[in-house]
């Protein structure tokens, strides 16, 4: 069977028919869950990193989980860490690595397996890298470019934020990212 004319879109939102994986079974990216340990006996101030980019697709900006391509020679794990450190300046240690999941599976084959990181803050290396805010001197080539900004938004509670931002800056909120915030407002809800 053919594919249908037309193809993924390439970054600039033109059509692309240009191979995008290594095989059927490879993983192309990984998605970042990281959370901030602020006080370990007191998960309400947990803090989920989220970066703000300008993605030309869309023409507007979009909240985002980190995330980024693997490299040849990385795992999962080992590109979450490194694309972590570059889109926030931070550092963290994974916990755990899902399998692949379809990000698009109606417009694209990409796969993705998210990637939960635990940040400690005490580490000085966060705390020097937190109290910058959403400044990340360390971005180069095309995070530059897209004006990528981390955010950190409170772990309880991260639906009300997505929305505050939505109403307030008019961002657009990656499916991912608002799916999760959905099933950790379910959650808080049946814990009341």
């Amino acid at each position: 069977m053919m594919p249908p004319k037309g193809g993924p879109l390439s970054a600039n939102g033109i059509a692309s028919s240009a191979p995008r994986k290594k095989s059927e079974d490879s993983i192309d990216a990984v998605v970042i869950l990281a959370i901030l340990k602020h006080d370990p006996d007191d998960p309400f101030k947990d803090e989920i990193v989220a970066v703000k980019q300008f993605r030309p697709p869309l023409d507007a900006y979009t909240i985002e989980l980190p995330a980024g391509l693997i490299d040849p020679d990385e795992d999962p794990a080992q590109a979450a860490k490194r694309e972590f450190k570059e889109e926030t300046g931070l550092v963290g240690e994974v916990i755990s690595v899902s399998p692949p999941s379809f990000l698009s599976p109606g417009l694209t084959n990409e796969s993705a397996c998210m990637v939960r990181l635990e940040v400690d803050m005490t580490l000085p290396e966060n705390k020097q890298n937190y109290s910058k805010g959403t400044e990340n001197d360390n971005l180069e080539g095309c995070e530059k470019d897209r004006g990528l900004e981390k955010l950190m938004l409170p772990r309880v509670g991260l639906l009300g934020a997505l929305h505050g931002l939505q109403q307030k800056d008019g961002v657009k909120i990656f499916a991912a990212l608002y799916s999760m915030a959905v099933g950790m407002s379910v959650g808080e809800g049946a814990q009341k």
